[in-house]
């Protein structure tokens, strides 16, 4: 296989790793706990643990996401994580009209430094196994 196709293959797996990921985490605390349960008849709707679930959720996801495309990749690791981070970003989607403004740029600015993280533990383990 060619190593462009290779790593298109790559970022679409470490994408694909942390889009199921998010959903998963979020059913997960939706399902068993009501920290991530969003309250629309009170004011406001979220709650501080909500927030910082979603927030820490989305960090696990893309850095695993990021870690899955360097692992795939098996080379330039933390630039293949880079683009699931920016891949994540672009389709990352929160209901902004629910969250803070603050909270939806810091969600926003936490997805590169995550993916960055899991492509740089990717680089890590890697020449650790060679």
């Amino acid at each position: 296989m060619k190593l462009a196709a290779f790593s298109v293959l790559a970022v679409v797996a470490g994408f694909a790793v942390a889009t199921a990921s998010i959903f998963g985490i979020r059913f997960i605390v939706e399902r068993f706990t009501d920290i991530g349960t969003i309250q629309w008849h009170s004011s406001p709707p979220y709650t501080w643990g909500g927030l910082t679930t979603n927030l820490l959720g989305l960090a696990i996801s893309v850095a695993t996401g990021g870690f899955v495309a360097a692992r795939i990749a098996n080379r330039s690791s933390v630039w293949h994580a880079v683009a699931v981070g920016i891949c994540c970003m672009a389709t990352h989607e929160l209901p902004r009209e629910i969250y803070p403004i603050w909270f939806s740029v810091l969600s926003s600015i936490a997805v590169l430094p995550a993916s960055v993280l899991g492509g740089w533990v990717a680089a890590l383990t890697n020449k650790a196994v060679m």
